[in-house]
């Protein structure tokens, strides 16, 4: 049996881009879930503050129906668990969409959520993104222990932080929607799915200044996830496992059949909290690394403690990843680094094509720099002159990589640079960048190689 739909009119609400509408709407959620309703927004914006979901709450944004978040922090009062273990400031207790421990979530439609940003941001400091006030409505939809949850072909638009997070949730499908930030927005991120199973994302286009779509663990497992026919455009990590919020165990992945844009990384795993990631499938990914971000990385994986003392959990394990199919083109190189004393294990790339239509040539850089995401233990691999960089891996097999370099190519690099790995090379289609550069810079290694 189809549910009865009740429009917002219904509750005396009209669309008006001045009046905060939150105790209204709110009442219309309480009263539509209750009864098992569609609550719907024809055309027109709708001002809020926070407003928290109902089991069996269904909201169907019509065509030209704007929900807009208000621009005063003082409507986000805190709610929500704390249960971000660092404190960090992305993982906040204001939220203009919350779930929490209820079933049966869908947000729908061919209308949009917008976050107002802009309103929480300061003009850039040091660099080109905006700064981040203290207090800002991020993740600006939060769900957290909902079972069955659909998000489906909405817009969302100037989120003031991260845009979606869905924790320890079970049975998520995020189909159609579009997500649009601004590229230069502090922390912006398009989807976080920290310690949940059975999701299902696919369909969506996403632009954000973080992270498109990230995979996190606050100490539980995230697993049982599928990830697939997306686009997306960032100055971050387009497709990524991991980073600070690696505490737990990230398993049974897959990633198919996505485009990357102009973004800073492609596909990055980084296990740098003591937590686990295994059993990762990545395939038929056409990747574009060219944008302004300094040190790039098409294809970057590394396992090793946090660099932060208060945040330094060990090392944990990073094994069974598989990445085939990809197209790149990029300026920069495939790292695969662990921490001395951590091994990366059974790592294969396979039918991986790397066009470089200019070198980056910050080496030096690339050696001093600091940060959590440029495998901070590592100097050497990232300033290694080669377009894979690998260094103690048990069981790398690199299988028909083929290269294309710039004509001339200005700086002399290597196919490959290794230190303490084993395995197999079979990429007889891989060149160095110049006649005279050799293809191989191994030491310490144990690589059987059949060119």
């Amino acid at each position: 049996m189809q549910a009865s739909i009740r429009s917002v009119a219904e509750f005396g609400i009209k669309p008006d881009q001045q009046q905060i509408r939150t105790a209204e709407l709110q009442k219309a959620i309480d009263t539509t879930s209750a009864a098992g309703q569609i609550l719907y927004f024809p055309a027109g914006t709708y001002v809020s503050g926070t407003l928290h979901l109902r089991t069996n709450t269904t909201i169907e944004l019509g065509a030209g129906a704007i929900l807009q978040g208000s621009r005063d922090i003082a409507d986000y009062p805190e709610c929500g668990e704390n249960f971000n273990p660092d404190a960090h400031l992305d993982l906040q207790r204001h939220h203009l969409l919350i779930a929490e421990d209820v079933e049966n979530i869908i947000i729908r439609g061919q209308g949009t959520i917008n976050g107002q940003g802009d309103a929480f941001w300061d003009p850039p400091a040091a660099c080109e993104f905006f700064t981040a006030r203290v207090q800002r409505p991020s993740p600006m939809l939060e769900f957290h222990r909902v079972k069955r949850l659909l998000l489906q072909d909405i817009t969302i638009t100037e989120s003031p932080g991260w845009t979606v997070h869905v924790h320890r949730c079970a049975g998520v499908r995020i189909n159609g929607i579009i997500i649009r930030n601004h590229l230069y927005g502090p922390n912006t991120d398009g989807l976080d799915i920290t310690d949940s199973c059975d999701v299902f994302i696919s369909d969506c286009d996403i632009v954000a200044g973080d992270d498109a779509i990230v995979l996190k663990s606050l100490g539980g497992i995230n697993e049982r996830i599928v990830i697939t026919n997306c686009i997306t455009y960032t100055n971050c990590s387009a497709l990524k496992l991991g980073a600070n919020e690696s505490l737990g165990t990230i398993r049974q992945v897959t990633m198919s059949n996505c485009v990357v844009r102009n973004s800073s990384r492609g596909i990055s795993l980084y296990c740098m909290g003591g937590g686990l990631f295994e059993d990762v499938s990545i395939n038929n990914i056409v990747i574009e690394c060219m944008n302004d971000i300094p040190l790039v990385c098409p294809i970057h994986i590394n396992c090793s403690r946090n660099p932060s003392p208060r945040r330094d959990r060990g090392i944990g394990r990073i094994r069974n990843v598989r990445i085939s199919q990809i197209l790149c083109r990029s300026d920069a190189r495939i790292l695969l680094t662990a921490e001395d004393g951590s091994m990366l294990e059974n790592i294969m790339l396979e039918n991986v094509h790397m066009e470089m239509p200019e070198i980056e040539d910050r080496f030096e850089q690339a050696r001093n720099a600091v940060g959590l995401q440029f495998s901070p233990f590592s100097p050497e691999a990232r300033a290694a002159h080669a377009c894979v960089a690998a260094c103690n891996i048990k069981g790398l097999h690199l299988r028909n990589i083929t290269t294309d370099w710039p004509q001339p190519a200005a700086v002399p690099m290597h196919f490959m640079w290794a230190r303490n790995v084993e395995g197999t090379v079979d990429c007889p289609g891989a060149t160095a960048a110049q006649p005279d550069t050799e293809k191989y810079n191994i030491e310490n290694s144990r690589i059987t190689i059949r060119d």
